[in-house]
């Protein structure tokens, strides 16, 4: 009867078989592993981002180029990683590409304040006046407290205003016409 003992449940010491394995602990275990498999990605894009993030504030755009697009793979719904690509674009002189990344993340998050104000400085560049002044709106209305880096692009222009025979109202950048004097 020892002999019977041993092979309790037709087992054998020492041996196993996946029900066991796969018992509830096997079961937490494999998705405890799932869930970590799961967190790496969104880890991944966030690292990627902060890399972004010291490219530009280095002011290096050739680096911050192919680093934004890296991260922009690993969180492809984001925008951020998007309108960083197009700022390094901007900067490298690539103005088409520049506004068609601006505008591919302001279809992904159009509530960004900052996307916008990039899209203005570019505006800017081109001379394109009523974009420009569009672009900036839109800034000032989503966020209407952010005169730090909204103001430079006002005065911008302003400047471009005056050069073009537009005039622009106090507290707003709103275009009207020069009268002829």
């Amino acid at each position: 009867s020892s002999e019977n003992a041993g092979s309790r449940k037709g087992k054998s010491k020492g041996s196993w078989n996946p029900r066991e394995l796969l018992g509830w602990g096997g079961a937490l275990g494999v998705l405890c592993v799932l869930a970590m498999a799961l967190t790496i990605p969104p880890m991944l894009a966030s690292n990627r981002m902060d890399r972004v993030k010291e490219l530009d504030r280095k002011g290096d755009f050739v680096n911050l180029d192919a680093a934004a697009r890296s991260a922009e793979k690993y969180n492809p719904l984001d925008g951020e990683a998007v309108a960083y690509e197009a700022k390094a674009k901007l900067a490298l002189g690539k103005l088409d590409e520049s506004e068609q990344l601006f505008l591919e993340s302001l279809d992904k998050n159009p509530k960004d304040d900052k996307t916008w104000r990039m899209l203005a400085r570019l505006y800017i560049q081109r001379k394109d006046v009523e974009k420009a002044v569009n672009a900036a709106k839109t800034s000032r209305s989503i966020n209407p407290l952010e005169s730090q880096d909204t103001g430079p692009v006002e005065e911008q222009l302003r400047a471009i205003g005056a050069v073009l025979g537009y005039q622009y109202v106090p507290g707003g950048i709103d275009i009207h016409a020069v009268p002829d004097q």
